[in-house]
């Protein structure tokens, strides 16, 4: 028989317990006996003497469930099942090999004669490389090839832990995998690890991801760990920098580790990997070297093995509506998630900065900004105010921070809190002068912000129209926006996982 061949002979077993035929079904299961038992020759004989009888009764019935092609041929079977055999004893042979090696050396335990095992590896490690430009980079090229580099030596030994994402389907296909690979392992929740090398604009386009694949694999995400470690390669990495602040050993050995000029100073790669045809001399080799790209690897993987705290940063989204051209009404446009900074604004350039206007006598002046706000404030503590406060404001740029700036005097930030803090800027240059924002304009509401869950920026009277600046990017012109923290279809809030080495949330 065909059916049995080394590594199919599971499956096959638990096919074969589907034939109806009781005489196969006692060969089958004899012949799985004896794959667990080993295979002797008195197991030999009773498989040989139950296949005789089967054989026997397959002329004399002629069931359907047999192909005449079907034949029996003992010698085969017994082929078979003597590579069977061997096949187990090699697994578990290659298991012990591997037992062996993952034992730690120099324990207290082991000297004793107590073997004590390594922890279990983390699920899949996955990076997200986007394109980055060449002004991007305080390092030069070094920065980019700590993770080119990974890419390259982990493809080069087989290593499947680190795979590239290049999409929101990508992103879907690997979390689902994880998810399964956790319930297979009887686990109650995955973890999955992602490493985002980039600056504000790649994490703006990730919480896109993010949002599609909560409501596209809601099972998935809701048991699923994520745990996103930063790595500041972007033009602007004012989340990185707030990390920095706020957490010292993460500024201190990623943040400063990367953004520091001083490796753009002439020097050789760690190793070139394609000169040693042996890949047992490469890591022993690199270790022997110093060079500010084997130096910031080392960090990086530092950050990745110590980084156990998780600091759960709100997603708000932006639901931006527009008027339909040659009519009065209004529509959605488009829903943004982010999870820093929503300003509005009457005109912004290409780099999300808000542009001056200057007036009659040709001062500069920001043009004033008009808008009925509507808004649910809420106080220090966390407790809602009873009813929603509606006005109209004229403001030079309204501001709706998660994450504060360097150097604002703000109140201690809270990125796990499901509200932001709501600033207006005065129009008028003369009540700018005392500012209470170092950088930044001075407020209009009371002299103070406001914390607020949700609002609703629109023009007054349906007419006008102003733009959104999310994160740093551009959007709009807009008629009408409504900021509020993005939920799942069962309620919960969807955050932002970053790991940090100690917590944030102050």
């Amino acid at each position: 028989m065909k059916v049995y061949r080394q590594a199919e002979v599971t499956d096959n077993v638990n096919a074969a317990k589907e034939v109806r035929v009781s005489g196969l079904r006692r060969v089958y299961n004899n012949i799985e006996r004896s794959v667990g038992e080993g295979v002797t020759n008195k197991t030999l004989a009773r498989v040989e003497k139950d296949m005789s009888e089967a054989s026997m009764m397959k002329s004399r019935r002629r069931s359907t469930l047999l192909r005449p092609s079907l034949h029996v041929d003992l010698e085969d079977d017994r082929r078979a099942l003597i590579e069977a055999e061997e096949e187990i004893r090699k697994q578990q042979r290659e298991e012990e090999e591997r037992g062996k090696e993952g034992r730690r050396v120099g324990t207290p335990a082991e000297e004793e004669g107590v073997d004590v095992p390594l922890p279990p590896l983390p699920s899949p490690l996955v990076i997200k490389e986007l394109q980055i430009s060449d002004n991007a980079l305080l390092l030069g090229q070094s920065s980019h090839d700590v993770l080119s580099a990974t890419f390259m030596q982990a493809a080069r030994v087989g290593d499947k832990r680190f795979v590239r994402l290049s999409g929101s389907e990508e992103f879907e296909k690997a979390a689902s995998t994880a998810y399964l690979h956790a319930v297979s392992s009887g686990e109650e929740r995955g973890t999955f690890q992602l490493c985002i090398g980039g600056g504000d604009g790649t994490i703006l386009a990730f919480l896109s991801d993010l949002l599609l694949a909560h409501h596209r694999k809601p099972d998935a995400m809701r048991n699923l760990q994520l745990e996103i470690y930063l790595l500041p390669l972007g033009d602007a990495n004012y989340l990185a920098r707030f990390l920095a602040l706020y957490d010292g050993w993460y500024g201190a050995t990623v943040f400063s580790s990367i953004s520091n000029p001083l490796p753009q100073l002439p020097h050789i790669n760690a190793w070139d990997e394609e000169q040693s045809e042996d890949d047992d001399l490469v890591e022993p080799l690199a270790e022997g070297l110093s060079s500010p790209l084997h130096l910031l690897r080392r960090q990086v993987r530092n950050y990745i093995r110590d980084a156990r705290h998780t600091s759960r940063i709100v997603v708000f989204e932006c639901e931006i509506y527009c008027y339909r051209v040659g009519l009065s009404e209004v529509f959605l446009n488009c829903t943004i998630p982010f999870c820093q900074r929503a300003q509005i604004v009457n005109q912004a350039d290409e780099h999300g900065r808000k542009l001056p206007i200057a007036d009659d006598k040709g001062k500069g002046m920001s043009a004033a900004l008009n808008v009925v706000l509507e808004y649910t404030e809420m106080n220090a503590v966390g407790v809602l105010r009873q009813k929603p406060v509606k006005e109209i404001r004229q403001c030079s740029s309204l501001h709706f921070s998660n994450i504060p700036r360097e150097r604002e005097k703000t109140v201690c930030p809270q990125p796990s809190l499901e509200a932001l803090e709501m600033v207006a800027m005065s129009p008028d240059p003369a009540k700018r002068k005392k500012t209470r924002l170092p950088g930044v304009e001075n407020l209009v509401f009371d002299g103070r912000s406001y914390h607020v869950t949700d609002a609703c920026v629109s023009a007054p009277d349906g007419q006008g129209t102003f733009e959104v600046v999310l994160d740093g990017e551009k959007f709009g012109p807009a008629c009408m926006i409504k900021i509020k923290p993005t939920r799942t279809e069962d309620g919960r809030v969807i955050h932002f996982p970053v790991q940090t080495f100690f917590p944030i949330d102050l």
